[in-house]
């Protein structure tokens, strides 16, 4: 009893902080264009434009890893920025991958209780 009511506590305190961090003044709609109302006006977290918002997004997000394609660099693979989000190439197979072979490898993580 004491668990049940301590995690419906718990999630009404949740929904509660959430939506009052969500709540925000009801703009009216007016004929009047204010200066705060125009485009450049509008916040992009911090960022000058919407372009640079949605690009620190792709990066945090981490999007190129799986949607760029890579090439052969002095290092290693790398991404090719010149084919940036454009997923895998059309003409090129897709790669051989042998499960056998992965599973060989040893596990970083394991589960807990595991030797």
């Amino acid at each position: 009893m004491k668990l049940k009511l301590t995690i419906a506590v718990s999630i009404t305190a949740c929904v509660t902080i959430t939506a009052a961090c969500n709540n925000e003044p009801v703009k009216e709609a007016s004929s009047e264009t204010k200066a705060t109302d125009s485009p450049a006006a509008i916040d992009y977290g911090g960022f000058a434009s919407q372009v640079k918002w949605g690009e620190h997004l792709v990066i945090l997000g981490g999007c190129n890893d799986c949607h760029t394609p890579k090439k052969m660099g002095p290092n290693g693979p790398e991404n090719d920025m010149s084919l940036m989000l454009s997923g895998h190439p059309s003409q090129q197979p897709p790669s051989d991958f042998d499960a056998k072979e992965s599973n060989k490898s040893p596990q970083v993580c394991k589960p807990s209780g595991s030797t």
